[in-house]
């Protein structure tokens, strides 16, 4: 079978695919946590800033 068919199948029955352990990473998982980084850093910069206006 070709891997377009494959492809079908996995979402079709998801049963077939380790849910567990996905075996790489999706850009959404990278961008999302490039986000959650510079979020802590932005929080932590305003933190240190605010700690030395004071």
């Amino acid at each position: 079978m070709s891997r377009a068919i494959y492809y079908m199948r996995g979402n079709v029955y998801p049963r077939s695919r380790p849910f567990g352990k996905p075996d790489r990473l999706r850009a959404s998982n990278i961008i999302l946590g490039m986000l959650a980084v510079m979020l802590v850093m932005l929080v932590t910069a305003y933190a240190i800033t605010f700690a030395a206006a004071s």
